[in-house]
């Protein structure tokens, strides 16, 4: 069941247009996914998912496809500028 929402989530958010003109290190999808494996991991706080990420890395690429993280103000850079509307969809 948890990997159908996962499915269902990241399918969603690889329709949400990448902002970024030129070819991005990190995918929009691969920073949005990660956000969601935070908060359903329970991570405390972003710096600590991105901490964890080396340990986790090949359970975070079988279970929600997340590639890499940028770092939390590569996080801040690449979010700010997503209208938050776009992600409405995905949890309705």
């Amino acid at each position: 069941m948890f990997d159908y929402l996962v499915n269902r989530v990241r399918k969603s958010i690889e329709q949400i247009p990448d902002h970024r003109p030129t070819t991005p290190t990190y995918s929009l999808a691969d920073v949005l996914m990660s956000g969601f494996a935070m908060f359903s991991l329970k991570d405390p706080s972003l710096l600590s998912f991105i901490d964890k990420f080396p340990t986790r890395k090949e359970n975070l690429e079988q279970v929600y496809k997340i590639t890499s993280v940028p770092s939390q103000q590569g996080f801040d850079k690449i979010l700010d500028p997503v209208n938050p509307d776009a992600l409405v969809d995905t949890f309705i």
